[in-house]
């Protein structure tokens, strides 16, 4: 007897029904994950006029996408009212000294653009405004040093320990998030005329939180070490 054409014969005959058994039954599918959402765009943000006199009222004009969070605050960190998450819309805001005023637009995951607008009074002869949101942070935390430098050619900034900070190609006017490691730390922002400081300390906070052994059994005892960074 012919084993081999029967073994083949059955073979054949299984195959269809066992493919229908794998088809009902199901393969498990690999999960995709979630599409990230979009970035925020800042695509607007500008002051007019640019120049004021004491106690005179500017215009800043907006427009973002793809933002959940969006608010404007000025150079010493108070925020701007009139915002309320718009995406887009203008705002009337007073000025009494040379002020610079700082958009920020966040998604759903927290990322982050930033653009920076500047109003000055007439006759002023301040040509770079520089500070550091917020100016005191948590230990571990960042902020962002904003400027704005009208007309200079070159701008750089680095700290009090000679380390540059990269601007991102931004000259005239830009953010960038810096984190402090240690309890005070200063920011020296040069242009090709003049130059600033900044200086930030660092607030109180937890750094560490570990427990003694790694790996235990039920009922071992564990001792956990809590870091702790005083002001």
């Amino acid at each position: 007897m012919n084993t081999k054409g029967l073994n083949a014969m059955t073979s054949n005959r299984l195959s269809p029904f066992v493919a229908a058994l794998v088809a009902l039954a199901g393969c498990p599918q690999a999960t995709q994950p979630e599409p990230l959402p979009p970035a925020p765009v800042i695509s607007d943000f500008s002051a007019a006029p640019a120049r004021v006199s004491q106690g005179g009222k500017a215009t800043l004009t907006w427009k973002t996408a793809n933002a959940s969070v969006i608010d404007v605050v000025d150079g010493d960190g108070r925020v701007v009212a009139g915002v309320d998450n718009r995406a887009e819309g203008t705002v009337e805001v007073t000025v009494a000294a040379d002020t610079l005023f700082v958009l920020t637009a966040l998604n759903e995951r927290s990322a982050k653009a930033t653009a920076v607008a500047s109003v000055w009074l007439a006759g002023s002869a301040g040509s770079v405004l520089f500070a550091a949101l917020p100016a005191v942070v948590a230990a571990g935390a960042s902020t962002t040093l904003t400027w704005s430098a009208p007309g200079a050619r070159t701008v750089s900034i680095t700290d009090d320990l000679g380390a540059t900070v990269d601007l991102k190609s931004q000259v005239e006017s830009g953010a960038i998030d810096v984190t402090p490691t240690r309890a005070s730390t200063t920011y020296t922002l040069r242009t090709d005329a003049t130059s600033r400081d900044v200086t930030l300390a660092r607030g109180q906070g937890i750094t560490g939180f570990k427990p003694s052994v790694s790996l235990g059994k039920p009922g071992d005892h564990v001792t956990y070490r809590l870091t702790y960074t005083l002001p």
